[in-house]
């Protein structure tokens, strides 16, 4: 991957099937991936102006140029603005002449968003779910029969033997001793 200088720290290649560790104050997830990725640090990261306000989400994962990418938020007990950091991320990268190559090409671009505590969809958060799926759609070569379905909320609980994903209302619980594997989502 083709990374600014400045900006190599915020890349960590991982082979596939390793285990990818996502953290915040707040939330701490363990992914993995089947390909081999880059763990990317967006918040304070790729996008590091915080002093502007700029909303953007925790991490991305990028598999090859042309696989699939997904945008990260942990939340820990309120996630109302979960979705709008994630679409203001998808946005920023789009206008950054250093990184919108990151979202072109992809075969799908997926948003997760992680908390160890409820995972519904927010109150008031609807248009902001419909933007952003329109965003991730608009954005991903394979195109899902609903749009929705680029978008999952996902709660960390202790003890989980295995990830469950309902595909129906697009929640994940896993756990970080069973951690989910990316390329199940979509």
């Amino acid at each position: 991957m083709n990374v600014p200088d400045k900006y190599k720290g915020c890349f960590s290649y991982i082979e596939a099937g390793d285990n990818i560790e996502l953290q915040d104050d707040q939330t701490k997830i363990i992914v993995r991936d089947r390909q081999d990725c880059y763990r990317i640090i967006v918040d304070k990261g790729i996008i590091n102006d915080v002093s502007h306000g700029i909303k953007k989400a925790d991490f991305a994962i990028s598999e090859s140029p042309d696989g699939s990418f997904y945008l990260i938020e942990l939340k820990g007990a309120v996630i109302n603005a979960a979705l709008e950091q994630v679409l203001k991320t998808v946005e920023n990268v789009e206008n950054s002449d250093e990184f919108k190559s990151l979202l072109k090409g992809r075969n799908k671009v997926i948003a997760c968003i992680v908390s160890p505590n409820r995972q519904q969809i927010p109150k008031g958060g609807k248009s902001f779910e419909r933007e952003l799926a329109k965003k991730l759609c608009a954005k991903s070569k394979e195109k899902p029969q609903d749009m929705y379905d680029l978008i999952y909320y996902v709660k960390v609980v202790q003890k989980q033997e295995r990830p469950v994903i309902n595909r129906k209302t697009r929640q994940v619980v896993c756990s970080n001793r069973n951690p989910l594997v990316l390329n199940e989502l979509g």
